[in-house]
Parts: C-alpha cells; structure tokens; sequence
C-alpha cells in the first residue's frame, strides 16, 4: 500500500519529487522544519531533503 505525501510551506521547494519512502521518514524532516533536535530514531532525513529550500546547505552540514 502506498500513500501520496505533500508538503508545502515557507521552507519547502516546489514542484519537487522524490521517489517512494517510509513514513517513519516524516518525523526527522517535520522535526528540521521546527527547529527540533531529533535523538537515535529508525527514520532517515536524507529522503526527504530535497523538499528542502536549503537542501543544498543542508546536504553539507548534515540535518538535525
């Protein structure tokens, strides 16, 4: 079963894809938006990071 995720807000690109991924994936991405610092958890932030407006910086200082 697959769901459809959209995103949409002052820190997120437009019109930008990505290929499928666990929810679980979610949570570190909603936590980065909000300024949250994230412990040892199963999700991944790097599949979601190219909804990121500073995705690129990002990319170099890795996400919380």
């Amino acid at each position: 079963m697959r769901g459809i995720f959209y995103a949409a807000g002052s820190g997120i690109r437009e019109d930008e894809r990505v290929g499928p991924f666990e929810n679980v994936d979610i949570y570190p991405f909603i936590a980065h938006l909000l300024g949250l610092k994230v412990g040892k958890i199963d999700g991944s932030s790097s599949v979601l990071q190219p909804f990121l407006i500073e995705s690129r910086v990002s990319a170099k200082s890795g996400m919380r």
